[in-house]
């Protein structure tokens, strides 16, 4: 649909499906970091984590770890 809508230009289309993908990998990877820091600012965030690991490292450290 592309190449019809391009009038058959391999060399645009190729162009254009590459600077699409660009962008799109752009977007991904500073969605990721924005997340990652909106994560690691929330203080009941940080809270929760650590509450979760230690609870979780007890029970592995206690042997009742469900498998």
């Amino acid at each position: 649909s592309l190449m019809w809508l391009r009038r058959n230009a391999k060399s645009i289309v190729d162009f254009e499906l590459s600077r699409l993908h660009e962008c799109y990998n752009e977007k991904v990877h500073i969605r990721m970091l924005t997340r990652i820091r909106v994560l690691s600012r929330d203080r009941g965030v940080i809270k929760g984590m650590f509450i979760g690991i230690i609870m979780t490292l007890g029970q592995q450290l206690a042997g009742i770890n469900i498998v």
